[in-house]
C-alpha cells in the first residue's frame, strides 16, 4: 500500500480516519513479517482496482489516538461482559418465573 500524505480528509487524531474516497476507513492489523501486529488505517476500497490507496499506521498518528483506541476497545469489552452477564440474569428471572408459575398451578 502506498504511504499516506498530510492532505488527507481528516487528521488522524480524530476519531474518524477519512480516506482520499472520502470514505471512513477501517482500523486492520498487519500481519506482515516486517510489522506483525502493527495496526493501521486502511481504504475501505482497497480491493477495487481504482481504489485511492489509502494507508496510515496508527502509531505515527501520535499516542493520543493510540489511548483512545485502547480505552475505546477496554470499554467495549466491559459492555460484552456486562451484556453476557445481563443474558445470565435474564435466564435465572426466566427459570424463576417457570418454577413459581408451576408451583402455582400445582395449587
Amino acid at each position: 500500500m502506498a504511504a499516506s500524505s498530510s492532505n488527507s480528509a481528516t487528521s488522524c487524531r480524530t476519531k474518524l480516519v477519512k480516506c482520499y474516497c472520502g470514505d471512513v476507513c477501517y482500523v486492520a492489523v498487519s500481519k506482515t513479517p516486517d510489522n506483525p501486529g502493527r495496526k493501521f488505517w486502511g481504504c475501505p476500497n482497497f480491493k477495487e482496482s481504482s481504489r485511492c490507496h489509502f494507508f496510515k499506521w496508527v502509531d505515527e498518528c501520535g499516542n493520543k489516538s493510540i489511548r483512545q483506541e485502547d480505552e475505546l476497545m477496554g470499554l467495549m469489552k466491559i459492555v460484552a461482559e456486562l451484556m453476557g452477564l445481563m443474558k445470565i440474569v435474564a435466564g435465572l428471572l426466566m427459570f424463576n418465573a417457570i418454577i413459581l408459575a408451576i408451583v402455582v398451578l400445582k395449587m
